[in-house]
């Protein structure tokens, strides 16, 4: 019994870890998409220019000059870095939420990221403590300057309160795969140029009373962009 059950918590750490290395995986795959599908198109803009430079200077002498839009940010304006967190107290209860996350920014209005994520609840009424660890990717549209929505898949090896034995008052904990799917809306307020804070607003319709580690499926999460 005791081999079985060691085997289930290392099957939980190896689910959080693949989701965590997904994630960043995902980020980096977009990152390279965008670049292999930039210099194709560059590629065929060129070639295109050529042979519309050698008509035009076969039937007028001359060439013409022909505008290109090309993507030449630097990687700092298409990469960023955010911090996000979440905290709340109530009479028997103490939540705490940390994730920090890689964004690749697409050049108008999308932008995707994902990265590891960790929770901490604190039952006040018995005492206990129970933590989880798991990733998450997103994909998130600019609606406005300072409007954005977003959906998120996020996955974590989350310990949950299993049994209470009324007459020793001895807490059982447990330990499973808890997945969430979020849709959200939040706001943004520049600082600068990079540098931002957001309040975004979820809402989990995967969300499952007994072993998902938020209190409800409406949560809040405060965020800080680099």
């Amino acid at each position: 019994m005791h081999s079985m059950v060691v085997i289930s918590i290392k099957s939980k750490k190896i689910q959080s870890t693949i989701v965590i290395v997904v994630s960043l995986l995902l980020v980096f795959l977009c990152i390279a998409i965008q670049s292999i599908s930039q210099n194709s198109t560059d590629s065929l803009k060129t070639d295109s220019l050529f042979k519309a430079n050698q008509i035009n200077n076969a039937n007028a002498g001359k060439g013409n000059i022909v505008s290109q839009k090309v993507d030449t940010r630097p990687l700092l304006a298409r990469v960023g870095f955010d911090l996000n967190t979440s905290f709340w107290v109530n009479t028997y209860s103490t939540f705490f939420e940390f994730s920090p996350v890689i964004v690749y920014h697409f050049p108008k209005t999308y932008s995707t990221g994902g990265g590891p994520t960790y929770v901490y609840n604190h039952n006040r009424l018995n005492k206990t403590n129970v933590n989880g660890w798991g990733g998450k990717v997103f994909g998130r549209a600019q609606l406005a300057n300072w409007l954005y929505a977003a959906t998120e898949y996020q996955g974590i090896s989350s310990q949950y309160i299993s049994g209470v034995d009324l007459a020793t008052g001895k807490i059982t904990k447990s330990k499973t795969y808890v997945p969430s799917l979020f849709f959200s809306a939040g706001i943004n307020l520049r600082l600068t140029k990079r540098n931002g804070i957001n309040l975004q607003l979820l809402y989990d319709v995967l969300h499952d009373n007994v072993t998902s580690p938020y209190l409800g499926q409406w949560t809040y999460r405060l965020g800080f962009g680099f």
